[in-house]
């Protein structure tokens, strides 16, 4: 059930938030808890029911863990117990095709084994898990309710794709859910802020660039060489949908949380504003960050070890995140390449060498973020080596003199690559709105502190009518799913 999907939108949404507020007011705290549960269940089941018994398991046996580890004082046999469990079940489902795939290519021989289905998030719940079983060990948080347990690893608005919430920011308000003071009026216009912006960004923006970044990483590149003109616009594009998609996500995420009065981390921060590839990494996808430094990076040594050690652990945990997104070369690339602009990052600014002008500093940033998209969005790593290959490859034959045609941005957009002009259009649209415009959380500050109480009852009803039209326009294309369902 997509976030997008009239289903979810005039069905499933709809219906969750009546029974929560009424068993909020008329039900015990373990009544809401089920409910709540069950419509993440629900959620979950509704693309393949199959799966979720998987999801059940391992909360079963992830909470039975935690009680062990609770209960003894001595808890690093059942620490490792857990994490190889989890481990074990991800490594099963998300890198079994990978593993027969490369023992194949390297024995020339076919073993027949039957591919594996990728269970939805299986990524994201499996790593919350751990971090659990992680701070149970480090003795920073306890769980022996069990719906409190099964709702912080299932709460539908941050169950597919994150973020990854830690025990201690979910726990106090699951404890508090049927006696916080939610106001209506607050929880509806600061949701349905979220919602819409968010659904703008999918529905508007990141699937009108899709429709121009998938053409050329869709073609078969093995029997076509593209010019640099075709391939800057498609890595553009491509930059800019993977940032609406996933920005959107996260505003909808946060948006549907707040409905029932739970506030998630920010999980996205405006990242191509950021000045250099640690402060992306500080904005972008917030809590796999945070996973990554305070459950690999510092176990391994974190700052504590020599410069060299440094950036040896900073490219290791990288090539660990790039194989989380993805049981593919390409990715585990993409992962080194971040790993190294992280180091060569942290050793200019212990050499404090030059300071960038801001805006290069930017740029600099930007444009070699986009370059690792390549292999993040490629399909191999061929293709990927094929597009770079091209990057120079500016075809000046295609400009509009040698056509004999008239020197328009029109023409020149279209003979130099562009599907059309509207790639143009958008490329740049989504540039003023990514670089020159606030984020949502800051205009969300803005208008929450702004605007009294009346003026939000009129805002609801606006964003309402906003919410129409923008599914009424998703209703009328292809819908594409959330980049981040797919990891």
């Amino acid at each position: 059930m997509q976030f997008n999907s009239g289903i979810f939108v005039f069905l499933f949404l709809p219906i969750t938030m009546a029974v929560f507020y009424i068993l909020k007011r008329y039900a015990p705290t373990r009544i809401i808890l089920s409910w709540l549960v069950l419509a993440s269940f629900i959620f979950y089941g509704w693309w393949n029911p199959v799966y979720l018994g998987l999801i059940a398991g391992s909360i079963i046996v992830n909470y039975g863990l935690g009680i062990l580890g609770q209960n003894y004082k001595n808890n690093k046999p059942i620490l490792t117990v857990a994490v190889l469990l989890n481990l074990g079940l991800l490594g099963y489902f998300k890198y079994f095709n990978f593993f027969i795939d490369n023992i194949e290519a390297l024995s020339g021989s076919s073993y027949g084994f039957e591919r594996i289905a990728l269970p939805l998030a299986i990524s994201f719940f499996t790593f919350q898990q751990i971090a659990y079983q992680v701070d149970i060990y480090r003795k920073e948080c306890a769980e022996r309710n069990f719906m409190k347990y099964a709702l912080f690893v299932t709460f539908f608005p941050q169950l597919i794709a994150g973020p990854i919430v830690h025990h201690k920011e979910m726990m106090p308000q699951i404890e508090t859910i049927k006696t916080n003071d939610i106001a209506l009026h607050g929880a509806l216009f600061s949701g349905l802020l979220f919602f819409c912006i968010g659904l703008f960004k999918k529905v508007i923006l990141a699937d009108a660039l899709a429709e121009f970044a998938n053409p050329l990483f869709d073609t078969d590149l093995a029997h076509y060489t593209p010019t640099a003109w075709e391939s800057w616009a498609s890595i553009l594009s491509y930059t800019g949908q993977i940032y609406f998609d996933f920005s959107g996500y996260c505003d909808m995420a946060m948006g549907l949380a707040l409905f029932f009065g739970v506030r998630l981390p920010v999980n996205f921060a405006s990242p191509y504003k950021a000045r250099n590839i640690s402060e992306f990494w500080r904005t972008w996808h917030i809590t796999l960050g945070r996973f990554l430094r305070d459950y690999l990076y510092i176990p391994l040594g974190g700052n504590r070890v020599g410069s060299i050690a440094q950036m040896r652990n900073v490219i290791v945990v990288m090539l660990l995140g790039g194989l989380w997104h993805g049981a593919s070369w390409t990715f585990v690339i993409w992962g080194g390449i971040h790993g190294a602009l992280l180091a060569i990052h942290a050793t200019w600014s212990k050499l404090t060498l030059i300071r960038l002008p801001h805006i290069i500093a930017v740029a600099i940033t930007f444009f070699a973020v986009s370059f690792a998209w390549i292999f993040f969005r490629a399909d191999t790593l061929s293709d990927a080596i094929t597009i770079l290959s091209s990057l120079h490859n500016f075809d000046m034959t295609r400009l509009p003199y040698f056509y004999d045609a008239p020197i328009t941005l029109q023409n020149t957009v279209q003979l130099i690559g562009l599907t059309s002009f509207h790639a143009f259009y958008w490329i740049i649209f989504g540039g003023f709105i990514i670089f020159l415009l606030p984020n949502s959380i800051q205009i969300h500050e803005k208008l929450d502190t702004s605007l009294s109480k009346t003026q939000k009852h009129y805002g609801i009803g606006a964003l309402l009518g906003g919410l129409i039209f923008l599914m009424i326009i998703n209703a009328c294309k292809e819908t594409n799913e959330f980049i981040y369902f797919n990891f």
